[in-house]
């Protein structure tokens, strides 16, 4: 989206110029009076966008193993619920440690994600085979968060689609491909049996074939 895409590099460019500021030992008032609304902007942005890509995710296929929550840790922050009351709460209470480590510390180029399940981290809480399909679900909610942004459809490409799922966890991913209706080029060095809803093409020694036309 062109209007987040140029407030991030606004934001990107003020911290480059902040860095430079406290590794000379000056004061950063000025900087951080004009990155609070920038920061706060790209908060409300990404939480709104997490809020819509957690709705994209409860209906397809069953491809979540158990009800997934996802959450934005703002980066140093994350004490106050207001963006710009917590950019600057957080900046005040963490003036000391940016001046000694001279390195910003709060804002969104510290953010970070937190995807749980039933309550607990799914990266620590679900198998190999289930965090799989979760990362999968995320792409496939995204993709439908880009198309109901900009009413088209995105091309999505998918490495290794298949490994770390069983046969039936294969069946449900394949079931939530067909259902989002874009197209999707995807590989994978493992072996399957089940029924993929596309063409299938065979690549060895260089050479390429089709092994399904489906």
């Amino acid at each position: 989206v062109p209007a987040y895409a140029s407030r991030l590099h606004d934001f990107r460019r003020g911290i480059k110029q902040k860095t430079v500021i406290l590794r000379n030992g000056g004061r950063t008032d000025l900087i951080d009076r004009a990155l609070l609304p920038l920061a706060s902007w790209i908060w409300k942005m990404r939480e709104e966008v997490l809020v819509m890509i957690s709705e994209s995710m409860k209906d397809m296929c069953g491809l979540l193993p158990h009800p997934t929550e996802i959450r934005l840790l703002r980066g140093g922050a994350g004490s106050m619920s207001l963006p710009d009351e917590d950019f600057r709460y957080s900046l005040k209470i963490n003036k000391i440690r940016e001046e000694a480590l001279k390195v910003p510390v709060v804002g969104p180029h510290r953010d970070d994600m937190l995807i749980t399940t039933n309550g607990a981290p799914a990266a620590l809480s679900l198998s190999r085979g289930f965090r799989r399909r979760v990362a999968v679900a995320l792409i496939l909610a995204a993709a439908e968060g880009v198309r109901r942004k900009l009413g088209k459809n995105p091309v999505l490409l998918l490495d290794e689609i298949t490994a770390e799922l069983d046969s039936e966890g294969r069946n449900i991913l394949f079931c939530a491909l067909l259902e989002r209706k874009t197209q999707v080029f995807a590989s994978t060095a493992e072996p399957f049996t089940e029924s993929f809803p596309g063409r299938i093409y065979g690549v060895d020694s260089g050479r390429v074939e089709i092994i399904d036309e489906n």
